[in-house]
């Protein structure tokens, strides 16, 4: 894991798994892996399809390593964001294996 790319400095959040600011939105995961979604004031409670949770993956590696400044990763987006970047450098070590 002393591989990862840069190190997140922000205090994550508990259970919390990102906040964007320029929707408003924050995503938070509940013990029994449903998703709550608060917006505007508004919740919703949510069970995430397998594409939704590969799209947050990327979303949270993108904000781990700081490309998309707007989202706040939280603990849980911050694993997911380090478990992206695992499944990435595996691949990519893969791939290599074939080559050679």
């Amino acid at each position: 894991m002393d591989d990862l790319s840069t190190p997140y400095i922000k205090q994550p959040r508990p259970g919390v798994i990102f906040e964007r600011s320029n929707q408003g939105e924050q995503v938070i995961l509940n013990s029994d892996l449903t998703v709550t979604i608060v917006k505007d004031g508004q919740s919703r409670v949510t069970v995430p399809s397998f594409e939704q949770w590969d799209t947050w993956a990327v979303d949270a590696f993108d904000a781990m390593v700081g490309i998309v400044p707007h989202i706040t990763l939280g603990e849980v987006g911050l694993r997911m964001g380090e478990n992206y970047e695992v499944r990435i450098m595996a691949a990519r070590n893969c791939r290599s294996d074939y080559a050679a």
